[in-house]
């Protein structure tokens, strides 16, 4: 059995998740055999816009879980030539709901009847879950960070997620392509799934849709469907 034990650094009044390393693997990565640490926070998540390829389309209500893993040093050269440079990875796990903001465009491309965007008309309410991955390079061998146990609005940007567990933020991570602070982004590969399910829609009930925003294309392909909220003129 793994033995988990607490580790969060808690600044005066402020809000945090606990930080938890899981008991280390062993085994051969980066550049040579080193032991793995892996960390996780929880974070609830209000009122986070929702951006789709027209704009943002929907407030959020999540619940995330972000997990980071420590896999050994690598070349300075990946921390701007600053050593011990360590690779890390990460991800995050959603789940939540969305709600649809009337008069916004639609997310996705698929369209109802074709035409242009479609504006959606109405408060639809739905589920969403995703996940999201990331890679990049750190000189903190060890998270001295906190994560927020909540967050309200479009504040820490989900690309720079990890750096919410270092203390230093953005200016102790690089990304892998050598960014560092606002311009870096740790982020991979992901997908996050958006239903709109039957009786959603009480101007449409018989309507229902789906839209899945996703790595490579990320939701701009009809076939990745779309949120359809239409009023009750356009069902």
């Amino acid at each position: 059995m793994n033995k988990r034990i607490l580790f969060s650094t808690i600044a005066a009044g402020a809000a945090t998740a606990a930080i938890i390393p899981v008991l280390a693997a062993t085994g051969p990565v980066a550049s040579a055999a080193t032991s793995t640490s892996t960390y996780s926070a929880t974070t609830t998540l209000t009122n986070r816009p929702d951006s789709g390829i027209n704009g943002d389309w929907a407030l959020d209500t999540i619940t995330r879980i972000a997990t980071i893993t420590r896999h050994g040093t690598v070349s300075a050269n990946n921390c701007g030539g600053i050593s011990p440079c360590y690779l890390w990875s990460g991800k995050i796990a959603d789940k939540g709901t969305f709600a649809t903001t009337p008069g916004q465009d639609s997310p996705g491309a698929g369209l109802q009847n074709g035409g242009g965007p479609l504006v959606m008309g109405a408060t639809v309410t739905g589920p969403m879950h995703g996940n999201y991955n990331y890679s990049f390079y750190s000189t903190v061998k060890t998270p001295d960070g906190t994560v927020p146990s909540t967050v309200d609005g479009n504040n820490d940007p989900t690309g720079q997620w990890p750096a919410l567990f270092f203390a230093g933020g953005t200016s102790v991570l690089y990304d892998f392509s050598g960014n560092t602070g606002n311009a870096a982004n740790y982020g991979t590969t992901g997908s996050w799934t958006y239903t709109a399910p039957l009786g959603a829609d009480s101007a449409c009930p018989h309507d229902s849709s789906q839209w899945v925003d996703a790595s490579p294309d990320w939701g701009s392909k009809a076939v990745d469907g779309n949120i359809l909220a239409p009023d009750a003129a356009h069902c």
